[in-house]
């Protein structure tokens, strides 16, 4: 099964991995990728996709960001194989299961203050951030994310989230 899930080897900018409604606060990462260098794939739908897609051209992004549509779990993880950090701005989520593949695909995630269980699964083992639902916060946790010991640390939490979600530990 791990198998089907390859390690991030980094070099595809930041992700995103949510359904595009608005407690999702896809737009704050937009906003955050206004404040950094390199690309977004965002990757979901939903009803605020038209209104994402305006942001990102008022925005002058366009060239930098990629929406793919729903995508199932193996293309995820293939999107996930080549991200350097994932953004989670979403607010008052539960335990948020995006994330957790993002950590087990070994990529920092950055998660919002207010985002609810999702903060406690992201600090739990390491290799997220929290921050602020503010773009110049979230792209300071970006920076700070896009370091080796950062992506050590994501692997490390990820090696963790793989055993603990492996078939055979969840069965106990």
């Amino acid at each position: 099964e791990s198998g089907s899930r390859p390690w991030s080897r980094g070099g595809g900018g930041l992700i995103v991995v949510a359904r595009l409604s608005r407690h999702k606060r896809v737009d704050l990462a937009i906003r955050t990728l206004a404040e950094l260098d390199g690309p977004l794939t965002i990757v979901g739908d939903g009803p605020e996709r038209a209104a994402l897609e305006r942001l990102v051209t008022a925005l002058k992004l366009s060239p930098r960001v990629r929406f793919t549509g729903m995508l199932p779990g193996d293309a995820v993880a293939q999107e996930l194989s080549t991200a350097d950090v994932m953004l989670f701005p979403a607010r008052d989520e539960g335990f948020g299961l995006a994330p957790i593949e993002g950590l087990m695909a070994g990529v920092p995630v950055i998660a919002c203050r207010d985002g609810g269980g999702v903060v406690t699964a992201v600090q739990a083992h390491g290799g997220g951030m929290v921050t602020d639902p503010m773009p110049g916060a979230l792209a300071g946790a970006v920076r700070a994310s896009r370091t080796p010991a950062r992506r050590a640390s994501a692997r490390q939490a990820g090696e963790h989230w793989r055993e603990l979600l492996a078939p055979a530990s969840v069965a106990e």
